[in-house]
């Protein structure tokens, strides 16, 4: 009730529609009930680029990639550089398995935001899925050059050279993550 009235008192609150959806989805099942309040949440904000995305993450969590896909769209729309829409549109591009668009969208998230881990651990699932292994590890490499050797994405690297059976170096950067 409580996010409901901040919603009401406030309704460019867009972080409360988020949680009140994400409180009614996981921990009460009322899933019709949070996608009418991400429905109003952009029609309440159309020229929001942060609720087209937000209920973008809300459909793809339900694996309506589609759906989430056309948020993304209309959120980069509005704010072409988005960082949160670009990573969204390359995560429904890279479900629905059109990989070239994901790598776009990916590949443009990385080159204006050149710090974001995410972006880079996206672009790197995508350059495996294609099969371009080579492609996927220069990728972290850079990622971890340009976000100071950011764990996740050492994470990351230890689990795409352990995928491609390069234990030595997947051992070596284990190593460096438990340091």
């Amino acid at each position: 009730e409580t996010l409901k009235k901040a919603i009401e008192l406030g309704p460019d609150q867009i972080e409360a529609y988020g949680l009140l959806a994400g409180l009614l989805r996981y921990r009460l099942s009322r899933a019709k009930e949070a996608n009418q309040w991400m429905d109003k949440l952009v029609k309440t904000n159309p020229k929001s680029p942060k609720a087209h995305t937000l209920r973008g993450h809300h459909l793809r969590s339900m694996e309506a990639n589609d759906e989430a896909f056309m948020e993304a769209l209309q959120a980069l729309e509005l704010a072409p550089d988005d960082r949160d829409a670009l990573r969204l549109a390359a995560q429904c591009a890279l479900a629905k398995k059109q990989l070239d668009t994901a790598r776009g969208y990916a590949m443009r998230g990385v080159r204006v935001h050149p710090t974001d881990v995410e972006m880079y651990g996206v672009l790197s699932e995508i350059e495996m899925r294609d099969g371009n292994k080579d492609e996927a590890i220069d990728t972290l490499e850079r990622g971890l050059k340009a976000t100071d050797r950011s764990p996740q994405l050492l994470e990351r690297m230890a689990e795409v050279l352990i995928e491609i059976r390069q234990l030595d170096q997947a051992q070596k950067v284990i190593q460096e993550l438990q340091a």
